[in-house]
């Protein structure tokens, strides 16, 4: 099955404004950062693939199928998860409440099912469960932010959208949900999330599409942006402990055509510079190792801001 989702010539106009211009892209499984100042077209090209708002002309397809409620229904929505920008719940209804009904809503029937359901996402969150049986009233905007981030994954979806799912957090929020994200991700699946934020993007995403004045500017693995963009500075994170970071460092270090100025920092990071991430990228998936290659932070910084003040 085709799991690409495909965005053709999507517009959309306010009056003589052009919120999204002629804008087409596709996006493969992953986690997609789209990235823009605000006004730029990020959440009105989200909301256009929801069908949430109509669009002047343009088509959106997931898995070969259209997806378009004004001309034509679709089974697949109840695959994809949303989260809104400024969504909210039923005041009066509990944090557990919201999540069961919702998963009513979702075509879910057994009761024990739907409540076991919506514990785990709840945990998963780090909701305290001293909260779980409070009104949503009382709840605080980043409680608020967790909870709906619980709601977008209901049914464990196939596509997820998230605009705006950082806002209301504090930075060590920010960075728990950054987290949570990475590790509730299955192979297949596409998350997309909007951010005027460089640091989100960089440590979230794996693809990143630049949004300005309604317009993708520039769009790709972010490996793959940097090193065409001349930025070297590289770090590599393993994820499996049995690994032996010593072992691979080892092994980087006799890739002296393409590697130099090896570091391993005391958080365990390598750090490196080469001008060919994607040949890195390649032997490391060839040796079996489970890592995270990625720009130095900081990199995407310095090129969003060359996008968006007008130096590309």
């Amino acid at each position: 099955m085709d799991k690409t989702l495909k965005l053709n010539s999507l517009t959309k106009k306010y009056g003589s404004f052009l919120a999204v211009q002629d804008l087409s892209i596709e996006i493969n499984p992953g986690i997609h950062a789209f990235l823009g100042p605000n006004g730029a077209g990020k959440s009105t090209t989200l909301l256009m693939i929801l069908g949430l708002i109509k669009k002047n002309c343009g088509s959106v397809y997931y898995q070969n199928e259209i997806l378009d409620p004004f001309t034509k229904g679709s089974k697949i929505f109840h695959r994809i998860g949303f989260l809104p920008e400024n969504g909210d719940f039923y005041p009066n209804l509990s944090g557990e409440e919201n999540l069961r009904l919702f998963f009513r809503l979702k075509g879910f029937n057994k009761k024990s099912i739907i409540k076991e359901k919506s514990i785990e996402l709840l945990k998963w969150v780090n909701i305290p469960d001293s909260f779980w049986e409070k009104k949503t009233r009382t709840y605080s905007h980043g409680m608020k932010q967790r909870l709906a981030l619980a709601r977008a994954f209901i049914g464990n979806p196939d596509l997820i959208i998230l605009d705006e799912p950082f806002q209301n957090l504090d930075p060590i929020g920010r960075d728990d949900i950054i987290h949570l994200i990475k590790k509730r991700y299955k192979k297949d699946s596409i998350i997309i999330f909007t951010t005027h934020e460089t640091y989100e993007a960089e440590q979230l995403a794996s693809d990143i599409a630049i949004f300005k004045s309604g317009q993708v500017v520039l769009n790709g693995k972010l490996n793959s942006i940097a090193g065409n963009m001349k930025h070297q500075n590289f770090s590599l994170e393993f994820s499996h402990k049995s690994q032996s970071i010593d072992e691979m460092k080892s092994f980087l270090k006799n890739q002296t055509n393409l590697i130099s100025n090896l570091n391993l920092e005391a958080d365990g990071i390598i750090t490196f510079k080469t001008d060919q991430p994607e040949v890195i990228n390649k032997l490391m998936l060839e040796r079996n190792y489970c890592f995270d290659l990625r720009p130095q932070l900081g990199t995407l910084g310095k090129i969003y801001r060359d996008i968006i003040n007008g130096g590309i």
